[in-house]
């Protein structure tokens, strides 16, 4: 369709200029036609900025700043390493205190040879193995043979809860009975007797 200069002039439809006076040519643009929508029903380009949005949303909770990821990753890690810390200061501890319970009780465990001969006024040369064992010997006959008297015996046996049987089983043996033994509580005994040597004892104690 020919278009028409300010002039009047004619031109072909694709003029910008006029051809017979130069003068530029105002081209209406066409009028689009208007479709009209029944209520409630949404065209698809009405739909495709919903779509974008959501995928933009996505996209944009996933492509984070990578800064974001290393803050992330240090945090972690922080939480590991006081995690760590914590466990194994924990550990440590209780590992102490289970050697300190486990050194009391075995310094206690020692101390109960020497405090029993202590509490009978008997000199601590006879506790010996560092407190696990100690020897009574009593004086017999001949000169030199102990320095304990039967009352010391019977003081260290009594501090020591040794029962009457074996008490009197000791006071019962004879020269001829050898070496005799007994146990009771945390402690085991094996002694001798003969005239000439008095009656020795060596109390031990048992794990």
């Amino acid at each position: 369709m020919p278009v028409t200069c300010p002039s009047g002039h004619d031109n072909p439809d694709d003029s910008t200029f006029c051809n017979a006076c130069g003068a530029k040519i105002h081209v209406e643009p066409a009028a689009t036609e208007h479709v009209q929508k029944p209520d409630g029903v949404a065209s698809s380009q009405d739909s495709v900025p919903l779509v974008l949005d959501t995928e933009q949303s996505a996209r944009a909770r996933w492509l984070r700043p990578p800064f974001v990821y290393g803050v992330m990753g240090i945090a972690v890690a922080a939480i590991l390493v006081i995690g760590f810390a914590v466990v194994s200061t924990i550990t440590e501890f209780n590992r102490q205190a289970e050697e300190t319970a486990a050194s009391e009780a075995e310094a206690a465990r020692l101390a109960v040879l020497p405090d029993a001969v202590r509490g009978c006024s008997i000199s601590d040369d006879v506790v010996q193995d560092g407190g696990e064992s100690l020897f009574l010997d009593n004086g017999g006959d001949d000169f030199g043979s102990g320095d304990l008297s039967v009352s010391d015996l019977l003081c260290v046996l009594e501090a020591l809860d040794t029962p009457d049987a074996v008490i009197t089983q000791m006071s019962q043996t004879r020269a001829l009975d050898g070496t005799q033994s007994g146990t009771w509580g945390d402690f085991s005994a094996t002694w001798t007797y003969h005239p000439d040597d008095g009656l020795d004892i060596v109390i031990r104690l048992v794990d």
